[in-house]
């Protein structure tokens, strides 16, 4: 979070890019290997992100109509249409994920609603207290990974005053809530894989919404990613 506003101020001030900041501080050679990190990550992520959604929606795909559609097919379509949606630029970040923003909240809610009623689990009495050091190193680095290419975002900012909001409605508000419903998720569905918490319900209709979640939510994802890595590429 204290990253977070201090990205939020440089970036509001100078209306640069991640990689453009660093022009300041490491000179051109730092601007481009910054650059080429960024690239090569946010492109390796955008990958990752694809064959994760493309997986549930396989998954989901063979309930809903008993076949199983190859994975390289819908890796394909998934790609193209992405690619094609960050064509718009930042317009189209910004409109995919105003639409998602209510799809994943009540998604969210009712999983955990029902997983709630259907466990045996109480959080009054089971204990809570563990660690895990991959799972706690995994979420922090997701985290830091975020704030590192907050400028590029931010530099369209109307101001200090709406990058601060939106600092502490990411990190102090969006995050910790995300975060919590999927370790309540965990706790009460027992799942291995977020497709099958979030199906808490065995029913055709919520399969469909469900595999329209991931879609949305990993586009959404992957939007930035593209966006970040085209910045970079600019560069």
């Amino acid at each position: 979070f204290g990253l977070a506003l201090i990205a939020a101020l440089m970036s509001v001030e100078s209306g640069k890019t991640t990689v453009e900041n660093a022009e300041r501080y490491f000179g051109v050679r730092g601007k481009q290997f910054f650059a080429f990190i960024i690239i090569a990550s946010l492109s390796c992520w955008f990958a990752i992100q694809t064959q994760v959604m493309s997986g549930d929606i396989v998954k989901l795909l063979s309930y809903c109509i008993g076949y199983a559609v190859p994975r390289v097919i819908i890796n394909g379509l998934m790609a193209l249409i992405m690619v094609g949606c960050a064509l718009f630029g930042l317009r189209g970040v910004a409109m995919l994920a105003n639409c998602t923003l209510p799809l994943m909240i009540v998604t969210l809610a009712i999983s955990l609603l029902f997983a709630a009623k259907a466990s045996d689990k109480s959080i009054l009495t089971e204990n809570l207290v563990t660690f895990s050091p991959v799972g706690l190193s995994l979420v922090i680095a997701a985290a830091i990974a975020a704030v590192v290419d907050l400028s590029t975002f931010f530099r369209h900012a109307k101001g200090k005053k709406d990058a601060l909001v939106a600092s502490c409605a990411t990190f102090l508000i969006g995050i910790p809530l995300v975060e919590v419903v999927g370790v309540l998720l965990g706790f009460w569905a027992s799942s291995k894989s977020l497709t099958d918490a979030l199906l808490c319900i065995d029913h055709s209709l919520l399969r469909v919404w469900v595999a329209l979640f991931i879609l949305f939510a990993g586009w959404t994802t992957n939007n930035t990613n593209l966006y970040s890595a085209a910045m970079s590429l600019q560069s």
